[in-house]
Parts: structure tokens; sequence; C-alpha cells
């Protein structure tokens, strides 16, 4: 089984869950056994698959609470849920062309930085965000 380390949608799931102090295996576990109910595997899941699973459900407040960790019990219903932040991140990265870690190697972080910021994203998230997604990141800027 392919690890998360080694996946952008369970990367992406990881980072986003992680920044807001859940614990992010709940998440990915739900995700993959979510995956595996419809006969795949979650492990080989680039962005694409992950936001089809926000299609099949009807959005990220559904998400959350068929596949995701839903939180949102103890906070007014105007706060944003992470898989919110799930889904938007997935978009903004699959209109860019990117679907694996390889995908993203080859972006331009002020593009997507800007998109992200368009569709209503913090500017303050982005970049922690984009760094988590892509830890061997200074390998590839060393010369």
């Amino acid at each position: 089984m392919p690890d998360a380390a080694d996946n952008l949608a369970l990367r992406l799931l990881d980072a986003v869950h992680r920044t807001r102090g859940v614990d992010p295996g709940i998440v990915t576990d739900r995700y993959r056994a979510y995956r595996a109910a419809q006969g795949a595997d979650a492990g080989r899941d680039g962005i694409r698959a992950l936001l089809r699973t926000f299609e099949e459900t009807g959005g990220s407040a559904q998400w959350a609470g068929k596949v995701g960790h839903y939180r949102r019990r103890y906070s007014p219903d105007e706060a944003p849920i992470a898989a919110d932040t799930v889904e938007l991140a997935a978009e903004v990265l699959y209109r860019h062309g990117v679907d694996t870690i390889d995908d993203l190697a080859g972006t331009d972080d002020t593009t997507l930085a800007g998109e992200w910021q368009r569709r209503g994203g913090d500017a303050s998230t982005w970049q922690p965000l984009l760094d988590a997604l892509r830890p061997a990141r200074a390998l590839h800027t060393v010369a």
C-alpha cells in the first residue's frame, strides 16, 4: 500500500487537518475506508480522485460528515470546516494541472497563491500548506 508521503491526495488531507489540530490519521483512515468501499485504493489517489469524492458526497459539508472528521459540534455554523479548505486547495491545484506530487514540483508558487486568494483562501495559510505538501522542496532549489 503506498504511503501518504507518496500520495498528494492523502498528503493534502494530512496537511490541512494537522494545521487545524485534528489528528490527520482519523481523517486519512476514514478517507481510505470510503475509497475502499468503492473498490478503490486511496493510496493511489491524486487530486482529481479526491475532488471526485467531494462531488459524490455533495460538497464539503456533506464530505465532512460522510468521509472526513465532522467537527462543527462546538463551532458556530459560519466557522469554516477543514473540508472547505481541503476542497478549495484541491480545486486550486487541479485547475493548474496538479494531480500528483510530481506535478506539484513544476508549479509556480505565486500563480497558485494568487488563485488561492482569488477563490477566498487566506493568504497567510497558502504557503505553509504548500510547504507541507512539498516537504522535499529544498532539494529542488539547491544547485
